[in-house]
């Protein structure tokens, strides 16, 4: 508030009514009189409080009346009228009515709450003394608005607005009944019955809040209702929130009506669980029915054959209840065959549409049924040799589905009964049954009526077998089974079969384990014998011989060999067990410009392993061959080394290793993660957006520069060939630091254009060099916006593209971008064509043609007027929607429309990113600025003596936090860094925050040097050619009024600070500052401080 301008003869006026106030003895006698108490409304035409005053005696020659306020909040006082003789009546808004009632001028606003004070003085006429009483203005308040939402939903809802709900998925809605007072109370209604919290599923609660706006004493009321809803009781029922205060005659209220879905309560096959195989026999017409129960609205059902839509033989029939739900049932006609590729194919029934969040499908599989192809007939161990007659036969059949029964008949006599696959003739032969035939016969299922049959074949002759031989599946990795196959040809009978392994004969082991043997139909009507020897191979087996041997019983003296079979077994990298990929040589620190040589080595491996290299888990390239040498287990070790030249690209990247088997997926041998740390010059990274600032007269400016630097560097501000030093007041210099990015915002509290237009420099060093940057600062509405830079398209398909940018200056005008973009064309005869308007990238052009080129910029405009950035030109994609391949059958169509619901989704995807980016730009932008730092003239003073050349320092990388502030403070010589907390005044109690932290907090340590900044009033020293400003002096401040202090006080040029690398010590305090100091600002105490509450000084200026 701005304290009033008196004349002298009011000052005279004021101080001989203070004497008389003072000096006077009250009269026992005199009594004053108040409500305690008074309320008014809120846009009230007036109010008047009331005061009376009795018990004096005589006639006062002189009555004096006087009204003050004091805030509730702060207890600063507030001077409102005084009153001699009824002279004079009004000042302002106030005025004294009857014996000394104040009426208050309206409207009554809630910056009218307070204490009113009404002070009577009495002088002469028998009559002597002054009494006051104090009585509390409330202000009442009707609500102000009465706003409806859904939790987790951003738009909030409007009056008879239809709220979609998912029937027994709780939802929270929640109605806010806004600025009252007293506080409003908030009712719910269903139809035409009250909701009872705790009943039928309801759960309300309901809370008061805070206005945010200091002063303000009206509430919010929240209220939040839960429930799960129910479509047979809730749905298209009135849901009403209604809200009213004590001062309010007529309630408020909002309607919403509830749209409840109903998923359908089961989706299956008729007849079968999902997955179940359905047998169908071949060339037979069959039909299969899905059903969805009871949903809303009504679910659709759409028929798939492994994946492609079935549009034909399908019939639907739709049954709806009294309350609305559907039952669907949809029915499939169709006749399967193999030929159609039908055995095995997924039949889907897809339950889709808005009741459902996700599409549901459950499936079945066609089996499919035929007869079986084949039969034949062997013969079995009873066997002759040439010229000896045969005593056993058996006949086996294959094919078809389910498997065959065999059996055997002679004529029309069933002799042997059937079994499955395969049956023996076990009857006795004589030399009687010679030539007789027996007739095999097999069916199933599907070939009832019409089974195969076959005839009795001859006797076999006994013969040994001709050859072994051995094959195998070839490599296999270290882990699995190794399956060989021993095949002895053809023999009568059987032959038997034994193993070696280098030499030495199998037995069989749990790591060595064979087969039983198995017989097959062989040349000559003899039968081919088999055997598989499984191995569990370990890398110990790489290398290692098999061989397989064959004998017939019958021929004792013959025994036929395979040839021998070499193991390949493909073991990754990491044997002998525990053995690690080894990565060496880094030794840290490095700086840029070394050249560093890692070797990567891996263990041994079959093939040799390759190695793969990685940044930060991205793959990248080595730069030289792989070195192999032999190994454990006949496998061989990789090494490969990688050559860098360091820059600060690569501090911080996190490096290693992998050594791969190609032939075993999978299983990866990765080395030990190695942290580079490279230190280089600081460099300045700022958006060109930076190089400019404008700001009106009186505004706060904000000027940023961004350091990429390791180790952390130092940086200045200079304007005008002079050091910007921090002091709170009009300059302020924030620091950020996240990782190797420091990024320092020097704040201009209130901009002169005498002082402050102009070029600012941003310079910084570390040990290993230095870098500057300028900063254009301007007054508002100079000009249009600069051109935006570098355009470029992220995202490209056949009819849209996505282009960001750089913006520009903004010109000192807020500005919005948008595309321009047409046909490329050599003549430029195709219409420009532009985009919606945004505050910041990125863009979309759509319904592009495809495979066509495009020219397209950024326009940047501002109330001045627009800018073009550069033209690029891009090709669209080449569409692939629609095109089919002339080798695919008819279900090969399905591409069209999964490549149109594809492009569709991906449209989706990308508006959906976008929105999501610029929301979060938006909610960084507001949470951006600062707290303001204010310090009184003696603070200053105080600082400048003691070298104390604070910079407002937060330690979060995103916005700095709300109070309390924390500042850093530089210690001349040293430059250690420490965290302190401002604090109030020792004996003033917070009453909000109890927690105690008086530990302090350590933000930087010694940070070493080798490039030295100027002194304050010295010329800039020259770094190797490169000559930034000279730091700027603090400005002398002109004799001005600090805010919340009655005095004028001279704000003092600082003291020079001291440069990192000299001792100048600090030059002597001045002894006209040091005695002026204690009786202004209080010792700031480091034994009291509280994390979360922001403090004052008692002279009521927050720091």
């Amino acid at each position: 508030m701005e304290i009033p301008r008196t004349s002298t003869c009011n000052v005279i006026y004021r101080c001989i009514i203070s004497v008389l106030f003072t000096g006077l003895l009250c009269s026992a006698q005199l009594e004053v009189k108040v409500n305690d108490i008074e309320t008014a409304t809120d846009g009230d035409a007036s109010t008047s409080l009331s005061c009376s005053f009795s018990g004096y005696s005589g006639t006062p020659a002189t009555i004096i009346l006087a009204w003050e306020k004091t805030d509730t909040e702060t207890g600063q006082k507030q001077f409102l009228i005084q009153q001699f003789n009824g002279y004079p009546e009004t000042i302002g808004r106030y005025t004294i009515e009857g014996q000394a009632n104040l009426r208050i001028a309206g409207p009554i606003t809630v910056d009218d709450v307070g204490r009113y004070t009404c002070k009577v003085s009495l002088i002469g006429g028998g009559a002597g003394g002054t009494q006051q009483a104090s009585v509390e203005l409330l202000i009442n308040s009707p609500i102000q608005d009465l706003v409806m939402g859904v939790e987790g939903q951003i738009d909030l809802l409007g009056e008879n607005d239809v709220v979609t709900m998912i029937e027994s998925q709780p939802i929270t809605i929640i109605c806010w009944a806004k600025q009252a007072n007293p506080a409003a109370s908030v009712t719910w209604y269903l139809g035409d019955q009250m909701i009872v919290s705790g009943e039928e599923g309801f759960t309300i609660e309901s809370h008061t809040e805070e206005v945010d706006q200091p002063g303000d004493s009206r509430l919010n009321t929240v209220s939040q209702l839960t429930f799960s809803p129910i479509y047979t009781q809730h749905q298209n029922k009135v849901l009403m929130c209604s809200a009213i205060n004590d001062i309010m005659s007529d309630e408020l209220s909002l309607s919403v009506y509830p749209r409840i879905l109903v998923p359908p309560s089961n989706h299956y096959i008729v007849g079968y669980e999902s997955g179940d195989m359905v047998p169908v026999v071949e060339g037979q017409v069959f039909t299969i029915s899905c059903r969805a129960v009871e949903s809303y609205p009504v679910t659709q059902l759409q028929w798939y054959l492994d994946g492609a839509p079935i549009e034909h033989g399908i019939t639907a029939n739709n049954v709806q209840n009294d309350d609305g739900r559907v039952t669907v049932m949809s029915t499939w006609t169709y006749m399967a065959s193999r030929a159609k590729g039908d055995d095995g194919a997924r039949v889907q029934c897809v339950a889709s549409g808005e009741p459902l969040s996700a599409t549901n499908s459950v499936y079945v599989t066609l089996d499919i049924l035929y007869p079986p192809t084949e039969i034949g007939i062997t013969g079995d161990s009873d066997h002759y040799k040439a010229g000896e007659p045969a005593r056993g036969i058996v006949c086996s059949s294959s094919g078809g589905r389910p498997a065959p029964k065999v059996s055997w008949w002679l004529g029309n006599q069933e002799k042997v009964t059937g079994v499955l696959n395969s049956n023996y003739l076990d009857l006795e032969m004589t030399a009687n049954d010679n030539g007789k035939i027996y007739t095999c016969l097999a069916n199933n299922d599907a070939n009832i009526g019409h089974p195969l049959r076959m005839d009795t074949a001859p006797l076999n002759i006994l013969f040994p077998p001709a050859c072994v031989m051995l094959t195998g599946e070839g490599a296999v990795v270290t882990g699995q089974e190794a399956t060989l196959t021993c095949s002895v040809c053809s023999s009568n009978p059987a032959a038997s079969t034994y193993w070696k392994k280098d030499n030495g004969i199998i037995t069989g082991s749990t790591t060595e384990r064979l087969q039983a043997t198995t017989y097959s139909k062989g040349e000559n009507k003899g039968q081919i014998t088999e055997q598989k020897l499984i191995l569990k191979v370990t890398p110990s087996y790489n290398g290692v011989k098999i061989q397989c041997f064959g004998r017939n019983h019958e021929f004792d003296n013959i025994e036929t060999s395979s040839d021998k079979y070499e193991l390949d077994v493909l073991f990754p990298p990491v044997y002998p067990n525990g053995c690690v990929t080894s990565l060496t040589g880094y030794r840290a620190p490095l700086k840029a410009g070394d050249s560093l040589t890692l070797l990567c080595t891996s263990c041994s491996s079959n093939p040799a392993a390759t190695i793969r290299w990685y940044r930060d888990d991205e793959e990248v390239q080595g730069t030289n061959q792989d070195m192999l040498t032999d190994g454990l287990y006949n496998g061989q070790v990789t090494a490969q080394e990688i050559t860098m030249v360091m820059s600060q690209e690569h501090h911080g990247s996190q490096y290693h290793c992998s050594a791969f088997n190609r032939m075993v997926p999978n299983v990866p041998a990765p080395s030990q993660k190695i942290t580079l740390e490279v230190q280089y010059k600081p460099m300045i990274i700022n958006h060109e957006l930076n190089r400019k600032a404008a700001a009106s007269s009186g505004e706060e400016a904000r000027l940023h520069c961004q350091v990429n630097s390791n180790p952390s560097p130092q940086v200045y501000w200079f304007h005008d060939n002079k050091r910007v030093i921090s002091d709170g007041f009009y300059y302020t210099v924030t620091i950020v630091t996240n990782g190797a990015i420091t990024t320092s915002t020097l704040y201009i509290s209130s901009v002169d254009p005498l002082r402050d237009y102009g070029t600012f420099n941003c310079t910084t060093n570390n040990s290993h060099g230095m870098d500057s940057f300028l900063i254009d600062m301007q007054g508002k509405s100079k000009s249009k916006p600069d051109s935006a830079v570098g355009v470029e398209v992220i995202h490209m398909t056949d009819t849209m593209v996505t282009v960001t940018w750089q913006p520009g200056f903004d010109g000192g005008e807020r500005q919005l971008f948008y595309l321009k973009y047409r046909i490329f064309s050599q003549d430029g005869s195709h219409e420009w064509m532009t985009s919606s308007a945004v505050i910041e990238p990125p863009l979309v052009a759509r319904d592009l043609d495809s495979s066509t080129q495009y020219e397209i910029l950024v326009i940047s405009e501002n109330s001045l007027g627009s800018s073009e950035s550069n033209t690029i030109v891009r090709q669209t994609m080449v569409s692939n929607v629609g095109t089919t391949s002339p080798q695919k059958d008819s279900r090969s169509t399905i591409g069209v429309p999964i490549g149109v619901a594809m492009a569709i989704l991906a449209a989706v995807i990308i508006v959906i990113a976008i929105i999501v980016i610029i929301c979060k730009n938006r909610k960084s932008r507001k949470s951006e600025k600062p707290a303001t730092v204010r310090v009184s003239s003696f603070e200053i003073a105080n600082r400048q003596q003691q070298n104390d050349l604070s910079l407002t320092y937060f330690t979060s990388a995103t916005a700095p936090p709300n109070p309390p502030l924390r500042t850093v403070s530089v210690v001349p010589n040293n430059l250690a860094y420490d965290s302190k907390a401002i604090i109030a005044h020792p004996g003033q109690e917070n009453h909000h925050h109890k927690r105690h932290y008086p530990e302090e907090e350590a933000i930087y340590s010694e940070v070493p040097f080798s490039y030295d900044m100027p002194d304050d009033d010295e010329a800039p020293p020259s770094y190797h050619g490169n000559t930034p400003p000279s730091e700027n002096a603090l400005a002398d401040f002109s004799h001005q009024i600090i805010n919340g202090l009655d005095g004028l006080y001279q704000n003092r040029r600082r003291d020079r600070m001291p440069t990192p690398s000299t001792s100048h010590s600090s030059k002597a305090p001045s002894p006209s500052s040091s005695g002026n100091e204690s009786s202004h600002i209080s010792a700031i105490s480091n034994d009291s401080i509280y994390k979360d509450t922001p403090y004052r000084t008692h002279t009521g200026i927050y720091v």
